[in-house]
């Protein structure tokens, strides 16, 4: 095991709860620390306060992945931070459409954004779990569960078929110093099928409706489904203004759609406003 001593500044910095740390934040160069091995990080006193992987190509030397604990056996980390990301997502009502699993930093799981869809492809229910690998410690934790990919994740989806796309086609990655490789499909679903999928999203009635995305190599995941508070929040900003007064005259408003991609704030918009 690696040990990762922290400067009194990168301490702070630790304590502070950043989950990050530089390669100026270490007492020595990070060089030698295989790209995504992990690592232990230890106090400027000398004492183990937490775990992290470690990338001596990055500026960002190591990514927080514990304190005050090791992550332990790979698997059996990965599903625990998983499980706690997804019951999360179900308190808050998500997870019967179209959802975000797994954020990176922002659910202990730093360089893997995981989107969950809930589709309808060929006639039947399906989930596509659509995993973006961004960096070299991530990379390690996917290629970990090798083939046994897809069980792992039908625990989270039980009364559908799922398939796992797994993304490495971020440029990205080549500041990680591992580079983008093909697109990789694990489950009953082909690239066709894939590429015109008809994903379900909550409306402003928290109603599903369905949009046709590409998620084997639409942006990102495949779709930003972590706009989808901020479509809300535009949807909450509209509606004082569909007074009786102006009620008629909805059907004439017009909604600037920027960098559009496939349309879904200008869709949802239209949606809202037309009623």
């Amino acid at each position: 095991m690696h040990k990762c001593q922290l400067t009194p500044k990168g301490f702070r910095r630790f304590l502070s709860g950043h989950p990050w740390v530089f390669s100026n934040d270490l007492t020595h160069s990070p060089k030698g620390i295989p790209p995504g091995a992990e690592v232990e990080l230890i106090s400027p006193r000398g004492d183990f306060v937490g775990s992290a992987y470690g990338n001596p190509h990055s500026l960002i030397a190591c990514r927080v992945t514990a304190r005050n604990s090791r992550m332990g056996d790979v698997k059996s980390f990965l599903l625990m931070r998983l499980h706690e990301a997804y019951s999360l997502r179900q308190r808050l009502g998500l997870t019967s459409l179209s959802h975000r699993l797994c954020f990176s930093e922002a659910d202990g799981l730093p360089g893997l954004v995981i989107d969950s869809f809930r589709s309808k492809i060929s006639g039947r229910d399906q989930w596509v779990i659509s995993i973006e690998v961004l960096t070299a410690g991530a990379e390690e934790w996917i290629k970990s569960l090798g083939s046994s990919i897809t069980e792992f994740f039908q625990g989270f989806y039980q009364n559908a078929p799922i398939t796992i796309v797994i993304r490495r086609d971020s440029s990205f990655r080549t500041l990680e110093g591992i580079g983008t490789e093909p697109v990789q499909i694990f489950g009953p679903l082909s690239e066709g099928e894939l590429t015109t999928a008809a994903i379900q999203l909550s409306d402003f009635n928290s109603e599903p409706f369905s949009l046709n995305v590409n998620l084997f190599s639409g942006q990102k995941t495949g779709f930003f489904l972590d706009q989808n508070d901020n479509v809300r929040r535009l949807l909450q900003l509209l509606k004082p203004r569909l007074t009786e007064q102006n009620d008629k005259q909805k059907n004439k408003w017009k909604i600037l759609d920027l960098c559009c991609y496939v349309g879904r704030w200008g869709v949802q918009a239209a949606r809202f406003l037309n009623h």
